[in-house]
């Protein structure tokens, strides 16, 4: 997508430009520049000129543990932790081109509760790698002793094991969306606490949750299957910011993946095409396929 005046335009990279895949699950942009595109089929490197296409071949260090990517970070190192459908959690060392794996073995002690890899959330101030996954819970890597903890269903307050996303709450604690609800998780007491009312006493009642964004006002956006809402933090409970008009089609969508823009228009990705909101002149535009947007399903935005 790029722009002229006022105008909006979509240009395609896919297989004619080296994609290995046309599905693509997750894109990053690292701190020297290069856009990574995680597809079904690979993960995929672009320099703005051509695409370097990182597969499985051996699982000796050397290649990615499997080819569906789903969520990728980068570290104050420049390595990639990356989030794989059915291959676990890869750590990409950059400059060594080498792999580390975490993954569900019942051989190990030290293993994720799913190799299906949803979420990722970085504390490199605490040395800890948050792991959100499908039918694993919530796990937490600490990246010093390489021990693993796990949360599930069976042994703490997280009732849910489906962990689609993490973010901080900015007073120490987490917040973890799943697919029955919004949590809170306290590092300090290991303890879960589920959110079931906003601050005014209203339930809360948002469910299927897929995607929590923090703006650059501090507000969380939840959004998930069921549509989106928006919170201001009130002295760590969650107050309804009157952001997006009740009237507006997109408060019903699917919710993919939210992107505020340095010009203040948030960007927000759905299973009906992608919506550019001007919070300030209270805009909202659809972009589809009728727009030559390529598909309208939107799975990342940068």
């Amino acid at each position: 997508l790029y722009t002229k005046g006022e105008r909006y335009y979509f240009s395609n990279l896919s297989l004619e430009s080296g994609l290995s895949q046309i599905t693509v699950d997750a894109i990053l942009q690292d701190s020297k520049g290069f856009m990574w595109v995680g597809t079904r089929n690979g993960l995929n490197r672009f320099d703005g000129d051509r695409f370097d296409i990182f597969q499985t071949h051996e699982l000796d260090d050397t290649s990615i543990s499997e080819n569906h990517v789903l969520c990728m970070v980068e570290d104050h190192m420049e390595n990639l932790w990356i989030g794989t459908n059915d291959g676990g959690l890869n750590f990409y060392d950059t400059e060594k081109k080498k792999y580390t794996y975490y993954i569900h073995d019942e051989r190990r002690s030290n293993r994720l509760g799913s190799n299906n890899v949803k979420a990722l959330y970085l504390d490199e101030t605490n040395h800890l790698v948050y792991v959100g996954t499908h039918a694993g819970g919530l796990n937490i890597l600490n990246t010093r002793s390489g021990s693993m903890e796990l949360f599930n269903s069976r042994n703490s307050a997280l009732v849910d094991d489906n962990v689609y996303d993490i973010t901080p709450v900015g007073d120490g604690r987490m917040w973890v969306g799943t697919l029955s609800g919004l949590y809170t998780y306290d590092p300090k007491t290991r303890k879960f606490e589920r959110v079931e009312q906003e601050a005014d006493g209203s339930r809360f009642n948002i469910r299927r949750i897929t995607v929590l964004f923090r703006d650059t006002k501090k507000r969380l956006w939840v959004g998930g299957e069921q549509g989106m809402k928006i919170y201001n933090q009130v002295n760590g409970r969650l107050e309804s910011a009157r952001v997006l008009p009740d009237s507006l089609p997109i408060r019903k969508a699917f919710i993919n993946c939210i992107h505020e823009a340095r010009n203040g228009i948030y960007w927000i990705g759905t299973r009906e095409g992608v919506y550019g909101y001007d919070e300030l002149r209270k805009e909202l535009r659809q972009y589809t396929t009728a727009n030559q947007l390529p598909n309208n399903v939107v799975y990342g935005i940068l």
